[in-house]
C-alpha cells in the first residue's frame, strides 16, 4: 500500500517531461497529472490531499501557469499548497515573479532529476513543520483559552459594588491585565482599588485573582487600607515574577462618606474635577505595588467628599492609545473628556473618543477609567 506517499500534481504538457518526472518520483510519491491549467484547478479543487504542485509557466491555451498559481493562492483552503514553478525561462524577472506571486520555488529546464528530488523533498520537509508549528500554535491557544476561563471565573466576586462609581474597563485581549475592586467593610465603609499590572493578556492577568482574593477578604474581615495595602503589596512581591508588578490606587471613604482617603502607588495622576474643572491631581505617593517588600504606609491623602466632586482613576492604556504615526491620545485630551463627563456625555463616549483618535491602530493596552462620586 502507498497510502502513506505524498501526492505530487505536475502540471505539463510536455511529454517528454512528464516521463522524466514520472520515472523520478513514482517510486516515493503518488502522481497526478493535469495537461493545461484549467484541468489542474479542476484536480485541486476537487480532493484534498494534494501535498505539492509541479507547475509549468508556458502551456497552450487556457490559463498559463502564472494564473492557476495565483488562483490557488488566493483561495485560503489551497493557499498553503506549495507550488513549484517548471521553467525554460531563467532571467531575472520570471523568478522575481514566480516567488511575487507565492510560489515556493523554481526548477530550470531541461530538468535535473537530482535537482527536482532535492526540491521536492525540501519543500515537503517545510510543509510538514509548517504544519507541526501550525498544530502546536493552536493547541497551545486552545490552553491559553482555558486559563483565561479559569482566570475569569477566579475573579468574580459575589462583594463587588460598585456603589456611586461610573466605570469602563476596555481589554486588549480576552485576560486582563488592569483590575478593578469594590466593597463594603461591615461597618458601612466603601474600599475600591483599582490596579494595572505590567503587560497586558495572560502574563499580565496572572496576578489578578490572588490581588482580589486578598482584597475582598480583608474588606469582608474589616481590616483598615494600610494593613490591606501592606498584604497586597507583599503577596505580589512574593509570589509573581520580578518583572510583574502592580501600579494601583486605594481609596477609601468612612462610614458617613464624609470623607474619603487616597493613596497612589505608581499610576497616573488621580484626577479631582468638580463643576466641569479639574480641581485637583495626586500625583503617584510610591512605587507599583511587588517591586519592593515594603513601603512607608502613613502618607495617605485625605479629604473632604464633597458633593459634586468627582474623582477619576484610570490606567496608563488610555492616555498611550495612539496613531498610526506614533501620536498618543495624552493626558490633556482626557482631562478635557473628564470634565464633560454627566448624562447627556456617558463614560463610553470617551471610548469612542479614543478609538476615532487612533484610527486604524488596534488597541495594544487595556484600558481602565473609573469615576467615583458623592450622589
Amino acid at each position: 500500500m502507498n497510502d502513506n506517499k505524498p501526492t505530487i500534481l505536475i502540471v505539463d504538457d510536455e511529454p517528454i517531461n512528464l516521463v522524466i518526472l514520472n520515472k523520478t518520483l513514482s517510486a516515493d510519491y503518488l502522481i497526478k497529472v493535469a495537461k493545461s491549467g484549467d484541468k489542474a484547478l479542476e484536480i485541486v479543487n476537487e480532493t484534498t490531499d494534494i501535498d505539492l504542485i509541479l507547475l509549468d509557466i508556458n502551456m497552450p491555451g487556457g490559463l498559463s501557469g502564472f494564473e492557476v498559481c495565483t488562483q490557488l493562492k488566493e483561495t485560503p483552503e489551497k493557499k498553503d499548497v506549495p507550488i513549484i514553478f517548471l521553467t525554460g525561462e531563467t532571467d531575472a524577472e520570471t523568478e522575481s515573479h514566480c516567488f511575487e506571486i507565492g510560489a515556493v520555488d523554481f526548477i530550470a529546464k531541461p530538468i535535473n532529476k537530482a535537482v527536482v528530488l532535492a526540491r521536492i523533498k525540501t519543500q515537503l520537509g517545510l510543509k510538514k513543520a509548517n504544519e507541526a508549528l501550525h498544530e502546536q500554535h493552536n493547541a497551545a491557544l486552545a490552553e491559553k483559552e482555558i486559563v483565561e476561563d479559569i482566570i475569569l471565573r477566579m475573579r468574580e466576586w459575589d462583594q463587588f459594588d460598585a456603589k456611586d462609581i461610573n466605570y469602563l474597563v476596555s481589554s486588549a485581549e480576552k485576560s486582563n491585565g488592569d483590575i478593578f475592586l469594590s466593597a463594603f467593610r461591615p461597618d458601612g465603609s466603601q474600599v475600591i482599588l483599582v490596579g494595572d499590572f505590567t503587560g497586558h493578556g495572560l502574563p499580565a492577568s496572572i496576578g489578578n485573582p490572588v490581588v482580589s482574593y486578598i482584597f475582598y477578604k480583608m474588606v469582608e474581615s474589616g481590616f483598615d487600607y494600610q494593613t490591606i495595602f501592606a498584604e497586597l503589596n507583599s503577596a505580589i512581591h512574593k509570589m509573581l515574577p520580578v518583572n510583574i508588578f502592580m501600579g494601583a490606587c486605594l481609596i477609601e471613604t468612612d462610614v458617613n462618606r464624609e470623607q474619603v482617603k487616597i493613596w497612589n502607588a505608581g499610576l497616573p495622576d488621580v484626577v479631582i474635577v468638580q463643576n466641569g474643572e479639574v480641581k485637583d491631581r495626586i500625583r503617584a505617593q510610591s512605587f507599583a505595588l511587588g517591586i519592593m517588600g515594603s513601603f512607608d504606609l502613613d502618607g495617605f491623602l485625605t479629604m473632604p467628599f464633597e458633593k459634586a466632586m468627582k474623582i477619576f482613576v484610570f490606567s496608563d492604556g488610555i492616555m498611550e492609545a495612539s496613531k498610526p504615526d506614533g501620536e498618543m491620545f495624552g493626558v490633556e485630551r482626557l482631562e478635557s473628556l473628564l470634565c464633560q463627563l454627566g448624562d447627556d456625555f456617558p463614560m463610553t463616549n470617551i471610548i469612542a473618543q479614543v478609538n476615532e483618535f487612533a484610527g486604524t491602530s488596534e488597541q495594544d493596552d487595556d484600558i481602565t477609567i473609573i469615576g467615583f462620586e458623592k450622589k
